[in-house]
């Protein structure tokens, strides 16, 4: 059997969106809107359950239950609803609309009041006209009947699957050891950098490597789709601290995890032990000062360009022929930091193709508010000459 299924993108979802195509490459995907992109999916698919755990860019996964007239009075949509209520014998409920700010509001106390006087004893559970968090639909049984709208589109759906906030809470927050004086990488940005590499079935046997891991974040994220990883840094205080929130996760989040290695190496002259070959790279380099002032701007790109160039050349002695990599390169975007001018390492990437690196997308940018620098995720093929 198949069925049609709409996801809600998060903060950034052209990123969200890229990453949902790389796990469900075979999918035929329509988007609905800038955070809602559907498709149909089959028993031969994962579930609902298994996508939002590996997902990192994805905040509810809905079922579609009916479609409906595009120019559907709001009396047949309350009546689909308490009729979606009486069938399923539903107990605690919550409406949400998305795509329908500009339309009449569904009052779900009328739908509640018709269901009473029909002898059907329901509960509402009050919430946001755009539907309840992620954290109270995952601790309380609470069944989210969505009304979802966009141009000729117009369904009923249920929530069936919605991110565990306090599992990404812990590994944002809770690992022993970080250095927030770096910028540190968002968990969830890095779930999504390291799927779009993996894709939805990695090899048990594959390596990912990040030359520059940091406090783990992309390590914990590869050991989370059960990879096994190889971290490296110049920061002896950072690799020490890698290895301490690794050995944490093997203690306080799952217990058989497969193995990680961390080293204390430069990106630039990075030698693996036993001439490790690495289907999959995923990092985040040095991105420079946080804040640097305009006229600044040419000498620390000058420098990043000399480091990334470095660290790429040296790559190809530790990288398998085919191997993925996902890197962050930074970039100042005039139109996210006003007063600044553009810059990026553009004529960086053209130069690598000269090495056997491979661009297979365009780059997407991730940008946090009132931040100078803006992370551009490139994708990369490695195919030596």
């Amino acid at each position: 059997m198949s069925a049609t299924f709409i996801f809600l993108l998060g903060n950034t979802p052209e990123l969200s969106r890229i990453e949902l195509q790389a796990i469900l490459p075979d999918a035929q995907f329509e988007e609905l809107s800038d955070q809602l992109i559907s498709t149909t999916l089959t028993d031969t698919d994962f579930t609902p359950e298994q996508l939002i755990e590996i997902l990192g860019g994805t905040v509810k996964i809905f079922q579609v239950i009916k479609p409906l007239e595009v120019h559907a009075e709001i009396a047949t949509i309350k009546t689909e609803i308490t009729e979606y209520i009486r069938a399923e014998f539903v107990k605690d409920f919550s409406v949400a609309e998305l795509g329908r700010d500009h339309l009449e509001m569904i009052e779900a106390g009328e739908i509640k009041a018709i269901l009473k006087r029909d002898g059907v004893i329901t509960r509402y559970v009050d919430g946001s006209r755009h539907g309840l968090s992620s954290a109270v639909l995952s601790h309380q049984k609470v069944t989210e009947i969505s009304v979802i709208q966009a141009a000729n589109y117009l369904v009923l759906a249920k929530t069936v699957a919605v991110q565990d906030i306090d599992q990404w809470t812990v590994r944002d927050r809770m690992k022993p050891y970080a250095d927030r004086k770096k910028g540190m990488l968002p968990p969830k940005v890095a779930r999504m950098m390291v799927n779009l590499a993996v894709g939805p079935h990695p090899d048990k046997d594959s390596v990912l490597l990040d030359p520059f891991c940091g406090t783990g974040t992309i390590l914990l994220e590869g050991l989370e789709r059960q990879i096994r990883v190889i971290g490296s840094d110049l920061d002896a205080e950072a690799t020490a601290g890698a290895r301490g929130n690794i050995e944490w996760y093997r203690e306080q989040i799952i217990e058989t995890i497969p193995e990680a290695t961390v080293l204390n190496q430069d990106a630039t002259q990075l030698v693996l032990p036993k001439n490790q070959k690495i289907q999959y790279l995923v990092t985040e380099p040095f991105l420079g000062k946080p804040r640097p002032q305009p006229e600044q701007l040419p000498n620390i790109f000058k420098g990043i360009e000399k480091l990334y160039l470095g660290a790429f050349k040296q790559w190809r002695n530790v990288l398998a022929p085919g191997a993925k990599i996902v890197c962050v390169f930074p970039a100042v975007l005039s139109e996210h930091t006003p007063g600044y001018p553009t810059v990026t390492l553009k004529a960086l990437i053209d130069k690598l193709a000269h090495f056997g690196y491979t661009t297979t997308s365009e780059s997407v940018v991730y940008h946090r508010p009132q931040a100078v620098i803006s992370r551009q995720i490139y994708q990369f093929t490695y195919k030596p000459e």
